[in-house]
């Protein structure tokens, strides 16, 4: 899929409709989805991913808010700010994910769990203020960044027996936190 740009630049060709769309269904054989593809899509409550998904680049999905749930069947990328603030998110499975971009998922209130059975690297602010956040399931995650989870203050429990580096304040302001290594 093509990098698009909501700031100027050539828009999704879709974006006219983006109020409109309900459902977003990417077909087989789609590697990967292009910046700014659905920006700002209001509309859109759910998403099918195919298998041959392996990138969603930046800002992909931001402010889309009320997209309620997205399966990942295989997805190795998400760029920076590729979910932030769909505020109505509550859940987000990967089967395998290398690498979650700079605030991939800040804002997303609605957010409860999240579980990566392999998740090699995650940016700054990736979970920032996931304030309903309450369990975080990483059997293998090989360096978390600073302010990584930052105000997630619902998080009460955190697992990730194999991790060589956790940034400063990754963890900020997570009063509620026990965490297993």
């Amino acid at each position: 899929m093509f990098n698009y740009s909501s700031y100027g630049g050539e828009a999704a060709p879709w974006s006219q409709y983006s109020d409109y769309i309900k459902k977003v269904v990417i077909n087989s054989g789609v590697t990967s989805i292009g910046t700014d593809a659905f920006y700002e899509s209001w509309g859109v409550e759910t998403v099918d991913l195919p298998d041959t998904l392996m990138v969603i680049e930046s800002n992909a999905f931001e402010y889309c808010s009320n997209l309620i749930s997205v399966n990942f069947p295989q997805c190795s990328y998400i760029g920076k700010y590729a979910f932030k603030s769909c505020s109505n998110l509550t859940s987000a499975n990967f089967p395998q994910c290398s690498y979650i971009g700079m605030s991939a998922f800040e804002g997303c209130n609605s957010l409860i769990t999240i579980s990566f059975p392999v998740c090699n690297y995650i940016e700054y602010n990736a979970f920032y203020h996931c304030s309903n956040l309450t369990t975080v399931n990483f059997p293998v995650c090989r360096v978390i960044k600073s302010w990584a989870f930052d105000g997630c203050c619902n998080l009460t429990s955190i697992s990730f027996p194999e991790c060589s580096y956790i940034g400063n304040s990754a963890f900020w302001l997570c009063s509620n936190l026990q965490m297993g290594f």
